[in-house]
């Protein structure tokens, strides 16, 4: 029907503003589409699904089809156990093809426990690279860091009010276990504790880590925060491609500390935990060992460890277990080529 026709019985005048009448009625109604009514009668405009720019519901497509993020590691050979190692979680990857090559329950969430320190080093690393730190920056470690767990680990090394070049702290991070390290860090860094582990978890988004969640720097155990296998391997993957962070994570070699500062003739040496306690030189020579890592979860630990066979590069991760050195050996002899 043309309505157009029928405003013929109307002066024009009349017309006209019958017209304009029920243009803007078909304006109003057609607003209402718009708009859907949420919770506590407040509206959410919708995307126009004709527009191009969406579909209506974006906040709901990240999981659909084809949204998926792509994985580093391939899985087309991957051999998966269910027994024989005593770790909740374990999976071993070859860094050079970027393949898992064995893995066992990788994508359980557990508690990541020191292996929070990891992370917290590869955003130590990326802000001097941007220029935020220098690695001859003296740093204090805070009085709050007093009341964070762990903190009589590293107290004897690192106590409040103490200062440490950053390239030294960096090393006793790395080779040791205790909160005030990363914390002073985090403090020096970010301002704060809570801004830093915000960065610690767009890197872990940035890197497609799709089961970790970090809730502070120290690796506390609060129920909340959060890391799988295959995550670590990601994580450590990105940590080795770090020059400076590979550097430390592969030496034996001590770092000496200046314990008083009003003293030049009393120093602290500071020891790779992993090679003095786990691993000693001559077994990873034997071993094909390059460097290691070992740290808590919870009640249980984890270890991280790099082999090479002279060709590849292997990095083997186990999570929550018992005896966690001895399930990445038995791993690594069995599935290395």
């Amino acid at each position: 029907m043309d309505y157009r026709k029928s405003l013929n019985f109307f002066s024009p005048k009349l017309s006209a503003r019958i017209t304009s009448a029920l243009l803007a009625l078909f304006i109003t109604v057609g607003g209402i589409k718009c708009f859907e009514v949420i919770k506590n009668g407040e509206q959410k405009e919708l995307k126009d699904p004709g527009d191009g720019t969406g579909t209506g519901n974006e906040a709901d497509t990240d999981n659909t089809e084809g949204s998926e993020t792509k994985k580093l590691f391939s899985f087309d050979e991957m051999i998966t156990v269910s027994s024989a190692f005593s770790a909740q979680s374990m999976i071993m990857c070859d860094l050079g093809a970027l393949k898992a090559v064995v893995s066992k329950d990788m994508d359980i969430r557990l508690s990541p426990g020191d292996m929070t320190s990891v992370m917290c080093a590869i955003i130590v690393s990326e802000a001097v690279r941007s220029g935020r730190l220098s690695l001859y920056d003296r740093i204090v470690c805070p009085a709050a860091a007093a009341k964070r767990p762990n903190y009589s680990m590293s107290s004897e090394v690192f106590s409040v009010g103490m200062r440490l070049e950053a390239l030294e702290l960096l090393k006793c991070m790395i080779y040791q276990k205790g909160s005030s390290f990363a914390f002073a860090f985090s403090v020096h860094i970010s301002g704060s504790e809570e801004e830093f582990v915000n960065e610690m978890n767009n890197k872990a988004k940035a890197l497609g880590m799709e089961n970790t969640l970090f809730t502070n720097v120290c690796g506390e155990d609060d129920g909340k925060a959060q890391i799988s296998a295959y995550d670590a391997a990601v994580m450590m993957k990105y940590f080795l491609d770090d020059e400076l962070l590979r550097g430390i994570f592969c030496s034996s070699e001590p770092v000496k500390i200046k314990k008083y500062e009003q003293s030049s003739s009393v120093y602290l040496t500071v020891s790779n935990d992993f090679f003095e306690n786990t691993c000693t030189d001559s077994q990873a020579k034997a071993d094909g060992i390059l460097g290691g890592k070992t740290g808590i979860c919870g009640y249980s630990q984890w270890t991280a460890v790099l082999f090479t066979n002279g060709k590849t590069e292997y990095m083997v991760i186990a999570l929550n277990s018992p005896s966690p050195y001895p399930d990445v050996l038995r791993m690594y002899a069995a599935y290395s080529q």
